[in-house]
């Protein structure tokens, strides 16, 4: 049987017509924490070694890892909600709601610690700009709060996001929007700082 837009409408789901514009980071290697523990075994290892630091080191690490897996499966799941959402394969919409949540709140920590790791570090490392520091600041605030929002009646207006709404262009929740072209930068920038502070390239 096939499902017609009008139906899947009906469910909730928005029509598979859709283009998502995320753009593609398949090319960034996802797992730098075994670089990173490969570097300290091999006597190579060139974060932070100290506590505190070394701890903000391991997780801007693990969260750029996070970030960059999860972005990708939602891209993933994205299309393939485009691609046979008619086909009744639909749940893939949202489990890519629940990832491109997790990418957001994993790149979100990751900025604040590379601004952490920046007073350790002589190279000037990649950081978001004042405009992507807030747009990512009212976006995981959205998400971290939305439950509290819509238990108090009037705080969000009927025809908003009250998920992490994958758009065309950019992610929805609430009043408030995060377009892909800075999720993605965001994530490269933290991406690249791996590199830098490691001094070697991820592969």
């Amino acid at each position: 049987m096939r499902w017609t837009t009008e139906g899947l409408a009906a469910m909730g789901f928005p029509d598979p017509s859709l283009e998502y514009g995320l753009p593609d980071l398949s090319n960034l290697f996802s797992d730098n924490l075994a670089n990173v523990s490969l570097d300290r075994v091999g006597g190579q290892f060139r974060g932070p070694t100290k506590y505190p630091d070394y701890g903000v080191w391991m997780n801007f690490v693990r969260l750029t890892d996070a970030a960059i897996r999860e972005y990708e499966q939602a891209r993933g799941h994205l299309e393939e909600y485009r691609l046979h959402a008619n086909d009744g394969r639909v749940m893939g919409y949202y489990r890519a709601v629940n990832e491109l949540e997790n990418a957001v709140g994993a790149t979100h920590r990751a900025t604040l610690n590379a601004k952490r790791l920046q007073s350790l570090q002589s190279r000037r490392l990649h950081k978001p700009t004042p405009r992507q520091e807030n747009l990512f600041r009212l976006a995981r605030n959205r998400i971290e709060h939305m439950d509290e929002e819509l238990a108090n009646k009037g705080r969000v207006k009927q025809g908003l996001a009250h998920y992490l709404l994958p758009w065309t262009t950019r992610l929805l929740i609430g009043d408030v929007t995060l377009p892909y072209r800075d999720l993605a930068s965001c994530i490269t920038k933290m991406y690249r700082n791996v590199e830098k502070i490691r001094q070697a390239p991820s592969k």
